[in-house]
């Protein structure tokens, strides 16, 4: 998923100091000309992987809105943009490379339900041959 922001007032030449290429024109914020082109070339390198491995599979390439307000992938599910997705994968540039598993002040929330039964690899159930 590439990730954008277009936040308004936020319009930037290439400049040092504040010149907008349109007056309160909207613009990204924290990185985000970073996400969409990064996202992408993950995407383009999936791709090549499945083509070279003769592995099925199909890419989607999502571009998302309004990250900064956190509702632009509630949109996107809310009209269906990831019915048959099997994984929805997207990253924000930071100082270090992890997970993060903290909360922030203006982060939403949304809970999901799964259904059927359990496919974990630890389940001794499904260990073939085992005791």
């Amino acid at each position: 998923m590439g990730e954008y922001d277009a936040l308004p007032g936020l319009s930037q030449s290439l400049d040092i100091k504040f010149n907008p290429v349109e007056e309160k024109g909207p613009g990204h914020g924290c990185g985000h000309n970073l996400l969409g082109s990064a996202a992408l070339g993950s995407a383009l390198a999936i791709k090549k992987y499945l083509e070279e491995s003769k592995k099925e599979g199909t890419i989607r390439f999502y571009g998302c809105p309004e990250e900064e307000t956190l509702v632009g992938k509630v949109k996107m599910i809310k009209k269906g943009a990831f019915d048959g997705c099997d994984i929805a994968l997207s990253w924000h540039p930071m100082n270090i490379n992890t997970a993060m598993r903290e909360a922030f002040l203006a982060n939403n929330s949304i809970k999901f339900k799964f259904h059927g039964i359990s496919a974990h690899a630890a389940n001794r159930q499904n260990l073939v041959g085992q005791p």
